[in-house]
């Protein structure tokens, strides 16, 4: 995404999405699904960063605990969790399980109509506390086009100059 236009296409995409299923939560196995396309595509980050954001706890699919520690080894520098309603054992599962590396932190939005809000929190936080950058790489660019936009069920790479960022 680099540009308004290319970013409202994909803004228009997410809006157009509906959620494809209810029922099954399986935050191990998105984290699964993420982690290589981290490492095989055409872009180099300096920090990479995965977001898991969901409503449930893992009801199925791989274990979630083991899955974060996995990508954390392979390379992944921080997973943080967007939680979506569930209260506080929702909150409590994702900074137990989802919830690693350096910096991660688990935010929680009150509902789906939340979420963007949530989201806009996250990279206010990202922007505003950046991590120590090693010396002669370039700071981040602002996410600003993508202030408000909830995703949902939906992988992309982030073309930044610091920060790559798979959603699931």
């Amino acid at each position: 995404m680099d540009s308004v236009a290319s970013l409202q296409s994909f803004s228009d995409a997410i809006n157009a999405t509906t959620r494809p299923f209810s029922g099954s939560t399986a935050p191990g196995s998105a984290i699964n699904f993420a982690t290589p396309r981290f490492f095989d595509n055409d872009f180099d980050g300096t920090r990479l960063v995965m977001d898991v954001s969901g409503d449930g706890v893992q009801n199925v699919g791989a274990n979630t605990a083991a899955a974060r520690d996995n990508a954390l080894a392979s390379g992944i520098n921080a997973i943080n969790g967007l939680v979506i309603g569930g209260g506080t054992g929702l909150f409590n599962f994702y900074d137990n399980n989802v919830k690693g590396g350096t910096d991660a932190f688990v935010l929680s939005a009150n509902s789906f109509e939340d979420f963007a809000n949530t989201v806009e929190q996250k990279i206010r936080i990202e922007v505003s506390n950046p991590p120590e950058v090693p010396q002669g790489v370039p700071e981040p660019t602002p996410l600003i086009g993508l202030l408000g936009l909830g995703v949902f069920g939906v992988t992309t790479k982030l073309k930044q100059s610091q920060k790559q960022s798979v959603k699931c």
